[in-house]
């Protein structure tokens, strides 16, 4: 009897190691999910030197148009449907003694990211863009009465920003618009806005 009970001290501990449930398995770390979009280094803002992504832009101008010579005053409201690519009227006002321009037309802007150089070579946004539309002209003739017309407009131009701040960019742009058919006299004037202040929001 005394045998019998050294043996079952002895081989219990055997018996329970046995019968203990294996520790559960280590899972491998779950691959990304493809619907989860993850933010691109480059589009991170903190360094100032990208715009990040906005919905509109807000846009005026000053400068002068040549042939005829005006003060010119303009007005843009972008849809940004991209980072490179927005979509907007654009209204160019010039006034002088002689002439009077107003001409509205619907731009498409393509701008050019710089995101691999330094910070503050990447806060520069150069752009082209061109647009579609219409433009009064008046203009006043002495012992005469002024003439005045409206006809199509073609525009192309190109200039460059700088972002100031994530929602605040200045900058400058040039703008050559083209009357398919003549206006009192004139077939193309030359819009230069020398200074641009740009609000994304």
């Amino acid at each position: 009897m005394l045998r019998a009970l050294l043996l079952c001290a002895c081989f219990s501990p055997v018996f329970a190691a046995d019968s203990a449930p294996p520790p559960p398995p280590v899972s491998a770390p779950l691959p990304p999910d493809p619907g989860v979009a993850s933010t691109p280094p480059s589009e991170i803002s903190d360094s100032g030197a990208l715009t990040p992504p906005s919905a509109f832009a807000f846009r005026g101008g000053l400068g002068f148009t040549a042939d005829p010579d005006t003060f010119l005053t303009a007005l843009e409201f972008d849809f940004v449907a991209t980072p490179n690519i927005s979509l907007g009227p654009l209204i160019q006002i010039g006034v002088s003694d002689k002439h009077t321009l107003i001409a509205p037309t619907l731009n498409a802007r393509y701008q050019f990211l710089i995101s691999d150089a330094d910070k503050d070579v990447a806060r520069l946004k150069p752009f082209v863009n061109a647009g579609l539309g219409l433009v009064y002209m008046e203009k006043e003739r002495k012992h005469r009465t002024d003439a005045d017309e409206v006809d199509f407009l073609l525009n192309t131009g190109f200039g460059l920003e700088y972002d100031l701040h994530e929602s605040v960019s200045v900058g400058t742009h040039f703008l050559f618009n083209i009357v398919p058919w003549e206006v009192v006299d004139e077939r193309f004037f030359f819009s230069w806005q020398v200074l641009t202040l740009t609000l994304r929001f």
